[in-house]
């Protein structure tokens, strides 16, 4: 049987001058370096060679071992080695880095930084007021705040209802979708946000309820063509002068009244009567009693 070559030498050895560190020459001329107290384990092996980037030692004939391998005694799991100084022929132990690729952790991605988009005030009363695009602010209470503050808000107007609300876009499967600001607020209820005050923009907690679509209808205001500002009624001058109101009550009944007073009157009284409090009861402004709600109990005082 035809012998692998070098199989019957010995390994030789060199001395070094440090007694700690052994040399071992290989059949090629190349040096390794040891560890003088692994000379048992490296002498034991009768051939030594370099295959690519690794050192392999052969015993009878055998399959090739790993260098490291021999030198820790862990035969279990591939692990990857670095030398520290960069000499790929000194096996001292000082010299090895040995990893594990496959549990080796992978480092941390950098999370982006989270930061509020919108400039904020924060009033007397503890609300946050938020600037808009178009010169618009939004008030929202500290418990919306939390909700709210990480988004980028903008105006937005709406002819239908003729209001301003807040708005953000983000990212739902993959498409983009516009949340307004007081249903985010509301855990997005199933149904619609009516704001009690009627102002898109004031989304304080207490000033947001939720509402089917028919309530919501309800609390509405008068469109910007109307000539008195006040949902239901109208105004109509005639060639002599005369000026009459036309009121459309909840039953789909028109009246008509000669002064604003009592038109504004009927038409609180007959909401009041549907016992709902999605309603927007009308308003008349005295010039010394202030604010005056004509038509429901107590209206003839200031509120």
């Amino acid at each position: 049987m035809k012998k692998t070559r070098n199989s019957n030498k010995k390994n030789i050895w060199i001395e070094s001058n440090d007694p700690k560190v052994i040399i071992l020459k290989l059949f090629n001329g190349q040096k390794i370096k040891f560890d003088s107290e692994d000379f048992a384990k490296v002498d034991q092996f009768k051939r030594w060679y370099c295959g690519g980037r690794n050192l392999y030692a052969v015993l009878d004939q055998k399959i090739p071992i790993l260098a490291y391998r021999i030198l820790t005694g862990d035969s279990t799991v591939f692990k990857r080695m670095y030398f520290r100084n960069g000499d790929r022929l000194d096996y001292r132990k000082s010299n090895l880095t040995l990893e594990n690729p496959i549990l080796k952790k992978k480092k941390a991605k950098k999370l982006p930084e989270i930061r509020i988009r919108n400039k904020f005030k924060v009033l007397e009363t503890g609300d946050i007021e938020i600037e808009l695009t178009q010169g618009k602010l939004a008030i929202v209470d500290p418990e919306g705040w939390e909700v709210v503050k990480y988004h980028r808000w903008s105006a937005a107007y709406f002819k239908n209802g003729q209001k301003w609300y807040a708005q953000t876009g983000t990212l739902k499967n993959g498409k983009q979708k516009i949340v307004h600001m007081h249903r985010m607020i509301m855990d997005f209820p199933p149904h619609e946000t009516d704001h009690k005050d009627g102002d898109g923009l004031n989304n304080r907690i207490s000033n947001l309820r939720r509402a089917t679509r028919a309530e919501n209808a309800k609390n509405r205001h008068a469109r910007a063509k109307s000539n008195t500002g006040i949902l239901n009624i109208r105004q109509y001058e005639k060639l002599n002068g005369k000026i009459s109101y036309y009121v459309t009550l909840p039953q789909g009944i028109q009246k008509k009244f000669h002064d604003l007073v009592s038109a504004v009157s009927a038409r609180n009284k007959a909401l009041y009567d549907l016992g709902s409090d999605f309603v927007t009861y009308a308003y008349i402004e005295h010039p010394i009693y202030g604010r005056q709600y004509p038509g429901l109990p107590g209206g003839d005082t200031a509120v």
